[in-house]
């Protein structure tokens, strides 16, 4: 029989596993963000990930867009990242949302998409707001909600997969993102948090994600060094000044259930700091 200290020592490293094994469970899945260039191009960025361990992977539409690329050949796509043991999360999607003239085109092309990466297991498409740099009245930003709320609304409707903005760095230098979620439908629109392109931009990605956790659909996990000109600033994961474990104990403890992508600063770094910095489980 133990002795009432071991009894409680033993109570006691008990609870602390327990405590670690609560603190490193996730609901929500891990991999990366990347383009890639083509069938060949896809190939080799996929045997990468599998041979790091990596299961999930958003893609964009560099290049030709997957649903161009593979068409008619949906299965063959899904071949090979099924012998990979990869899926396909996300879809990033650069497109004229502020037009109003291009509603059915942009409605059309999202459903085309939607349809395509669906059944490869995705889940959203971030949306990346290709607009010329200039002042934004508040007519743009009528036409830029009525446009992504109707595609949103079809999106979901059709094919289960959400829309999130993308707020790139000079979105935000800019002061787009608060006027752009407050114009838009929380029900079909929602956010895809890049801490990186936040942090950038001015800032704090933490709060930004307090905000509007309930709209997040997807994060990027993007490191930044305002003094690394060279780079533009984005650096490795754990090579800036963002407080990414912040990020990661926020999204855990408010129980977010989407996808959390890696994206720049290579492959390899990323997925051994997500790993062994942050506890991450691919």
């Amino acid at each position: 029989m133990l002795a009432r200290r071991d009894w409680m020592r033993a109570g006691f490293v008990g609870a602390i596993a327990a405590l670690q094994r609560g603190a490193a469970a996730q609901s929500f899945l891990t991999g990366v963000s990347t383009g890639v260039q083509g069938e060949d191009g896809l190939r080799r960025v996929a045997d990468e990930l599998a041979g790091l361990g990596i299961h999930n992977v958003e893609t964009s539409g560099s290049g030709t867009r997957l649903v161009d690329l593979y068409a008619g050949r949906a299965g063959e796509l899904k071949d090979e990242f099924a012998r990979r043991k990869l899926r396909l999360v996300g879809y990033a999607q650069y497109s004229m949302m502020g037009e109003a003239v291009r509603r059915k085109e942009l409605v059309d092309l999202h459903l085309r998409i939607g349809r395509f990466i669906q059944p490869q297991g995705a889940r959203y498409i971030t949306h990346l707001w290709t607009l010329p740099p200039r002042t934004l009245t508040a007519q743009d930003y009528k036409d830029f909600a009525g446009n992504v709320n109707e595609t949103g609304k079809r999106l979901l409707g059709e094919t289960g997969l959400r829309i999130g903005y993308h707020a790139e760095r000079e979105d935000v230098s800019a002061g787009l993102l608060d006027p752009v979620m407050e114009s838009t439908d929380p029900r079909y629109f929602g956010l895809v948090a890049d801490v990186g392109h936040l942090q950038a931009g001015g800032l704090d990605p933490l709060l930004v994600c307090k905000r509007y956790r309930s709209r997040i659909i997807a994060a990027h996990l993007r490191d930044f060094d305002p003094m690394a000109g060279a780079s533009g600033g984005f650096v490795p994961l754990g090579k800036g000044v963002i407080n990414l474990a912040g990020v990661i104990a926020f999204l855990r403890e408010s129980g977010f259930t989407e996808s959390v992508n890696a994206e720049g600063g290579g492959i390899a770094a990323s997925r051994n700091y997500m790993v062994q910095q942050l506890g991450l489980e691919l």
